[in-house]
């Protein structure tokens, strides 16, 4: 699985790739995305590290966006968008609370993945979001 990282840039959006995520723990993705974030501002990225992606995260919340629709770059599957969290009134128990509230949105390719493939991934997303699992060192 090879992510595609939308990062803003002086000179517009570039996309670099962690290339085999699935194969990686959360902290050496993290490492790699940051230092491929700060390469791709630095305009320091190799061509390899542009291409290739098969899903794209997008973060449209880092501009305090509450929706977006993503545009899918052939050839990849998949983008995922991110929007700001916000608290917003939510009724629980009968009670109005308020709580964080985050859009999650997906573009898929149906030549690749079926719609249920993707409702899969946000349903998962949402989920771990909301009870995030222990850490482990």
């Amino acid at each position: 699985i090879n992510i595609g990282i939308a990062t803003e840039t002086d000179e517009g959006l570039i996309v670099s790739v962690l290339r085999r995520a699935n194969e990686k723990s959360l902290a050496e993705i993290a490492t790699i995305r940051a230092d491929l974030v700060t390469r791709a501002r630095e305009r320091k990225l190799a061509l390899d590290e542009i291409s290739g992606s098969t899903f794209t995260i997008s973060n449209f919340g880092a501009f305090g966006i509450q929706e977006g629709d993503p545009i899918l770059n052939p050839p990849e599957s998949a983008i995922h968008c991110i929007s700001s969290l916000l608290d917003k009134p939510v009724v629980i128990g009968g009670e109005i609370k308020v709580r964080p509230i985050m859009k999650l949105t997906i573009a898929i390719d149906h030549r690749v993945l079926d719609g249920i493939s993707g409702g899969r991934f946000l349903m998962r997303v949402k989920e771990l979001i909301e009870q995030p699992p222990p850490v482990l060192s």
